[in-house]
């Protein structure tokens, strides 16, 4: 049994749990504990009789809807107690998703993006140095070639004009280069450029003293002097050439001197009197970026 608390109303259908007329919510109806020693108070009009024969009441054909001869009445209607709708609870809330992975993302996004474009950028100035290198070099080699081309012509570098003790023989040096002494008693000429260690030397070796020695045995015979005064040489030549229209024979010398590594151009020069001994000398690391200096400074003998 349940009863609601508001209007007393009872429910003997336990199941029920809201009250159809105001919908409080129903308790349930609790029985009296038992007491055997309660004393049962009964009226005297309340005593039990003996049962009516007919229990619908004493007059004669009463049914239970209604009295009257005859009288046939429909039993009330009944209509069920609506049912509350089952109680549904509202959806959660929506949850609200964080923005912080889409700003993350986005920003890893440009930053891979910024990263391209400075690798970009370092690709094209690294092709353009490159492009710039091989234009560079290419230019340097057509330089190169050209002054190899006119190396064994007529034209003498710009410089000053140093002229033997004997007045037979001189050489053009360009700017560094002065006339010196000290480098060779016997030579009738010597020059030098001495904060780059480049030195020059000329002999004069009179023919008449020499019978019908050619120019090929003179230059291999005062070849042998230079290779006598190093240690390990190693010979290049002989290369024959012409320098201002006279016959000439050159070798290149490299050993040690004086526990210097050294390298020597050898050239002898054969004029109407004398077989002309050419001598120019550096160091071995210096050599290569002198060596067009030196060659001309040879091609300027006259």
């Amino acid at each position: 049994m349940k009863r609601c608390p508001t209007c007393n109303r009872t429910y003997a259908d336990d199941a029920q749990k809201f009250c159809l007329d105001d919908g409080t919510t129903l308790t349930q109806e609790t029985a009296a504990p038992f007491d055997p020693q309660a004393t049962l108070a009964m009226t005297p009009g309340s005593q039990p009789t003996t049962p009516p024969s007919n229990p619908y009441g004493s007059g004669a054909g009463q049914s239970p809807y209604g009295s009257g001869a005859g009288q046939s009445q429909q039993p009330p209607s009944w209509t069920p107690t609506p049912t509350p709708p089952p109680f549904t609870p509202p959806p959660p809330a929506a949850r609200k998703r964080s923005i912080w992975p889409w700003v993350l993302g986005g920003a890893a996004v440009l930053l891979i993006g910024f990263v391209g474009i400075i690798i970009a950028v370092v690709l094209l100035a690294g092709n353009s140095n490159n492009s710039n290198n091989a234009n560079s070099n290419s230019n340097n080699s057509n330089n190169r070639a050209n002054t190899n081309t006119n190396k064994n012509t007529n034209t003498r570098p710009p410089g000053t004009v140093i002229t033997s003790t004997d007045s037979d023989s001189q050489i053009t040096v360009p700017a560094g280069w002065t006339s010196t002494t000290g480098l060779n008693s016997k030579a009738t000429l010597q020059a030098s450029n001495k904060p780059k260690e480049l030195y020059l030397i000329v002999l004069s070796y009179n023919k008449a003293n020499y019978g019908s020695m050619t120019l090929d045995t003179h230059a291999e015979q005062t070849l042998d002097e230079i290779k006598n005064q190093v240690s390990g040489p190693t010979i290049t030549g002989p290369t024959s050439m012409t320098i201002n229209g006279r016959r000439a024979v050159q070798n290149e010398v490299r050993g040690i001197s004086n526990n210097y590594n050294v390298v020597y151009l050898h050239t002898t020069v054969e004029t109407p009197k004398a077989f002309q001994e050419i001598v120019v000398w550096t160091l071995a690391s210096s050599y290569d970026d002198n060596k067009e200096t030196l060659q001309d400074i040879i091609n300027s003998f006259k």
